[in-house]
């Protein structure tokens, strides 16, 4: 489950990275709180807020969202979010 999680944060940040500004990435920093208005943890094993909550980590630490291979990735991920 741990390493489904990893590819889905995966996807979820290459989709933001298509979708939006630099600036409008950016922006994610001036938030504390994310939230899921339809999380069901019943039929979900993964939040796009919970993705939100790692891309303000990353930019907190390197500034921007660098390309990562998947394996730098989930490398990143296992180190700062755990699994």
């Amino acid at each position: 489950m741990i390493q489904k999680l990893h590819k889905l944060n995966y996807i979820y940040i290459a989709a933001v990275k298509q979708s939006l500004t630099k600036a409008q990435i950016h922006a994610i920093t001036n938030y504390n709180y994310f939230t899921d208005i339809e999380f069901n943890p019943a039929k979900s094993i993964n939040t796009q807020a919970r993705t939100v909550a790692l891309i303000k980590l990353i930019l907190e630490e390197y500034g921007h969202l660098p390309e990562f291979s998947k394996e730098d990735f989930i490398r990143y991920h296992k180190e700062h979010v755990g699994g």
